[in-house]
């Protein structure tokens, strides 16, 4: 009933201003009971990332706390890949929109647990990027040519930008990342953007020399895909504080 009553309301929300204005913090206290279904939590991904999309300027900074903290609980408990995708696609929307930094002043301790999250979703999941996995081993006798040197993921959203007027959805939107570790590259990219450089490199650092000096190639790549991902928007913050000088030999190391 309730995972019916969900989606029921998201798909009314654009209807229901006046309802919402007076009851959205009441709405989120009934909305937000834990519950041990996958489907409902999906639900309510969906559905918050919905009510922020219309209604954001009607949550107060406490709903907005609270909001944060049910999708990261989800992101970080979760094993099921649909929900954690919906999550992922939630955490994008919220780094896409012009209110982001607004959003994570409000909630800065999220950036301490989403940021690791973010880049340990970067490596490979064997499962789910299967195919994109066994075309990176075929591709590995391949030199690159220069364009290939560029983030995946930041190639596909210049493409999409490239060609928007002819390949929009019906509601506007350009479907470009397809898999969560895509997806968290490109949230990395834009979260980078949106909060203090300082407090970024910050928390992201030590997760990307966690990951980077591990012995699995995957995780070492994956750390290398986040690193990709934000060093355009940071590079001077980069070069100032001198991690080149960390990172450059180790890319040298092993690019033989």
């Amino acid at each position: 009933f309730k995972l019916l009553l969900i989606s029921i309301t998201r798909h009314l929300i654009p209807t229901l201003v006046s309802l919402l204005t007076a009851n959205v913090s009441f709405l989120l206290i009934c909305l937000l009971v834990p519950s041990e279904s996958v489907e409902i939590k999906i639900s309510t991904c969906s559905f918050l990332s919905t009510l922020i999309e219309f209604y954001l300027d009607l949550l107060t900074a406490e709903d907005v706390k609270r909001i944060f903290s049910f999708i990261l609980s989800c992101t970080k408990e979760s094993e099921d890949r649909d929900l954690l995708k919906e999550c992922g696609e939630f955490w994008l929307l919220q780094v896409q929109s012009y209110s982001a930094v607004k959003q994570f002043k409000v909630a800065p301790e999220i950036l301490f647990e989403l940021i690791p999250l973010l880049v340990r979703q970067c490596v490979y999941d064997e499962e789910e990027d299967e195919e994109e996995l066994c075309a990176a081993m075929e591709d590995l006798s391949v030199p690159d040519e220069d364009d290939d040197l560029k983030p995946r993921h930041r190639k596909e959203k210049e493409m999409a930008d490239a060609v928007k007027f002819e390949d929009e959805d019906e509601d506007g939107s350009i479907e470009v990342v397809d898999t969560l570790r895509k997806c968290s590259a490109a949230t990395l990219d834009g979260l980078s953007l949106a909060i203090d450089p300082k407090l970024f490199l910050q928390i992201f650092l030590p997760a990307f020399n966690n990951f980077v000096s591990s012995v699995d190639w995957k995780q070492r790549e994956g750390a290398l895909l986040a690193f990709g991902a934000i060093v355009e928007g940071l590079w001077q913050h980069f070069a100032a504080a001198g991690y080149f000088s960390e990172i450059v030999p180790f890319l040298l190391e092993n690019a033989r």
